[in-house]
């Protein structure tokens, strides 16, 4: 069950504009809305590239 879904049915009352508040404050304070380290560096080095020999 997403967070969103858990924060209406928890208040079906609010509008969306406080769900999404909810649900932004929520995943912020456990860490669930930091982004995925992986796209920030490589977990291992690039092949090498192969460059010309003189002859």
């Amino acid at each position: 069950m997403s967070t969103s879904t858990k924060v209406k049915t928890l208040h079906p009352d609010w509008d969306d504009t406080a769900v999404k508040a909810d649900v932004a404050a929520i995943l912020a304070d456990t860490g669930a809305a930091a982004s995925d380290p992986v796209g920030h560096f490589p977990l291992h080095s690039p092949p090498i590239a192969k460059t010309a020999t003189a002859t």
